[in-house]
């Protein structure tokens, strides 16, 4: 038999949306590429979903492999997990304070879509959840 548990809106979260890059950007970011000869690199972060910091008290049961001789015990997460609804948007909160701790300048047209100078030198970043590009010199 299948357990199912469920969280509840505005109790459990009150969030889920999590901005993605458009589709636009990537195309302006892409024609950038091409006219300034730059880079482009694409990066999928595997565990970016359990580095998002839960704003929610989230408590789970325990798996039913570990025998702690409480069938009430449960855990309570600090960290997101995959299947909260959730967890989107955790990750993207953590990741802007990231970019913002490296000078990323976040898009006024586009909050996904961030721009840092090193060395003189333009880097643009475009994020879709848990990918995204990068472009700059090689």
């Amino acid at each position: 038999m299948r357990k199912r548990f469920f969280t509840k809106v505005g109790f459990d979260y009150t969030e889920t949306f999590s901005p993605v890059v458009r589709y636009d950007s990537i195309h302006i970011l892409l024609a950038i590429a091409a006219n300034e000869n730059l880079k482009v690199s694409q990066f999928d972060i595997k565990t970016a979903f359990i580095n998002g910091i839960l704003s929610e008290e989230i408590y789970m049961q325990l798996l039913e492999d570990i025998d702690t001789g409480n069938d009430r015990m449960v855990c309570k997460l600090n960290k997101a997990l995959y299947s909260l609804k959730q967890a989107a948007r955790c990750w993207n909160k953590q990741f802007h304070k990231f970019l913002q701790r490296f000078n990323f300048q976040q898009s006024n047209a586009d909050r996904c879509v961030y721009l840092d100078q090193f060395e003189g030198e333009k880097m643009y970043l475009a994020l879709y959840v848990d990918d995204g590009l990068i472009i700059a010199l090689s």
